[in-house]
Parts: structure tokens; sequence; C-alpha cells
């Protein structure tokens, strides 16, 4: 009797480690600092077909409509 409630209590806590605590957490895995979404980093340059720099990128102005 003592060994079923001491599996019931090992279940009962397994439970909720499990869905109290994300999984990332209880496997420990660490993720790299993302910038914010405000610090945009966007190229004004664009290729053509032979891998050469063409300037100013046509498709993005300052100018907010």
């Amino acid at each position: 009797e003592k060994l079923v409630s001491n599996n019931f209590t090992n279940k009962e806590e397994s439970y909720k480690t499990k869905f109290e605590v994300p999984a990332y957490e209880r496997r420990k895995v660490k993720f790299d600092d993302v910038p914010h979404s405000s610090e945009r980093n966007i190229s004004r340059f664009n290729l053509n077909d032979d891998n050469q720099i063409l300037g100013n990128n046509r498709f993005l102005h300052d100018n907010v409509d």
C-alpha cells in the first residue's frame, strides 16, 4: 500500500511538472537573444542576375503611405 501511495505521488508530481513547467525549461534549452522588432536591419541594395550590386532598393522608401 505504501508503494502504491508513493507511486501515485510521483505520478502527480510528474503531471504537475509536465503541465506547469514549459518543455524548454524542463529540457534546459538555451535561447539566443533576439533583437527587438523595432531594430530593423534591412538592406537597401539589390543584386542583379550576375550578382552585381544595384544601389538602392527601389521597393523600399522612407515615405510611409
